[in-house]
């Protein structure tokens, strides 16, 4: 999560190409992260790209151990002090 935080959008061969990671197991992460709201996937025939959903408040979180500046809008208060 932490490529695409900060890259904020990145095809599935770019994430390998900088992770280090199978293509296989990235794939499988971005497939999770996709179902959790974290980020969203465009196709284009065989091309998939992610991007960030900052839509999701938790995807914000993400960026706290990262060093992003971020703010937690719509998340409910005892989280928001955990993470400020």
């Amino acid at each position: 999560m932490g490529i695409m935080m900060e890259s904020n959008e990145l095809n599935i061969s770019e994430i390998t190409r900088r992770s280090g990671i199978s293509h296989s197991s990235v794939e499988i992460h971005l497939e999770l992260l996709v179902e959790l709201g974290l980020l969203t996937e465009k196709r284009f025939n065989r091309i998939r790209i992610f991007r960030v959903n900052h839509s999701n408040p938790y995807t914000n979180a993400w960026a706290l151990p990262l060093g992003m500046e971020v703010h937690l809008v719509g998340v409910q208060p005892g989280v928001a002090r955990a993470f400020s």
